[in-house]
């Protein structure tokens, strides 16, 4: 059984895992300006600050005001990004066998998600985000 950090970015419904997140900040705990490619200082580093839903849907005109941030590893490199979501949901536990395959997806979705977790009882479908992470950042 594993982890996962349910959050919420645009009309999707995200599963991160637990493992790979180093902290989760209110928005008024990291001094940001704004656009898509900024960087945040975190605990003395510099961390690339990426609006999730910007990167999940490449034409979004326009984004809300992030209303949290979760400092995130998303590949091998060891080096976190601060990624900007619209709502942490909560803290769940899933086994792998819970997870299914994906039907067909557009190629810039399914290079960021690995399986899909199907909740019929609460009418959402949670998307797993891939690690590593093969989308562009």
């Amino acid at each position: 059984m594993s982890s996962y950090l349910h959050i919420i970015s645009g009309s999707m419904r995200i599963l991160l895992d637990s493992a790979r997140i180093h902290e989760i900040l209110d928005v008024q705990d990291c001094d940001a300006s704004t656009g898509v490619n900024d960087y945040c200082e975190w605990r003395g580093h510099a961390l690339r600050r990426i609006n999730l839903r910007t990167l999940l849907d490449p034409v979004v005109a326009e984004c809300p005001p992030p209303k949290a941030r979760i400092v995130y590893e998303l590949n091998e490199s060891g080096q976190p990004v601060l990624l900007e979501v619209d709502a942490v949901v909560k803290l769940e536990s899933h086994v792998e066998s819970s997870f299914v395959d994906f039907p067909p997806l557009p190629d810039y979705i399914g290079k960021c998600f690995d399986r899909l977790l199907l909740a019929p009882d609460l009418g959402l479908h949670l998307y797993r985000l891939k690690y590593p992470f093969e989308g562009d950042v």
